[in-house]
């Protein structure tokens, strides 16, 4: 019975997130289940694909496993596409914190006060150092998401 759980749950398809992270490297990230609730919500009232929701948001994520404490080091990263796909590590989720690229580039202080959370030092002080490096390149990439 077990061996049959452990085969389905590694065939089960979860909402997704590829986000590309501060050094270029995509990694997926599955979505919450609180998360994919409003963003399920958001689809069906504003009749928008969610492949489109969140292109180019930045959104808080997990650098590092969680620890006995449930707390893990958190980045900022760029949301490079969302889909629905098999994702057998289903510990590390976006956090709910994002923020348009247009925002990010006209409030910097105002989108560092809200992704930084309540999290701790060292996440504070490097969702700061991420959203420099974000801010940047969303200038000089004309980097915009048409859903906010």
């Amino acid at each position: 019975m077990k061996k049959k759980q452990q085969r389905h749950q590694k065939h089960r398809k979860y909402l997704a997130m590829k986000v590309e992270l501060v050094n270029g490297q995509p990694k997926w990230f599955r979505i919450s289940p609180k998360f994919f609730q409003i963003i399920i919500t958001e689809q069906r009232l504003r009749k928008i694909h969610p492949r489109k929701m969140l292109t180019n948001c930045l959104i808080n994520i997990p650098l590092t496993t969680y620890s006995r404490h449930n707390q893990a080091v958190i980045g900022v990263g760029r949301v490079i596409k969302m889909e629905y796909r098999a994702h057998t590590d289903t510990r590390l989720c976006v956090r709910g914190q994002f923020t348009p690229p247009e925002k990010l580039k006209k409030e910097f202080f105002l989108t560092y006060h809200y992704l930084r959370h309540d999290y701790g030092k060292l996440s504070k002080i490097n969702i700061m150092f991420d959203l420099y490096f974000w801010r940047r390149k969303v200038k000089q990439n004309h980097l915009t998401n048409s859903f906010f």
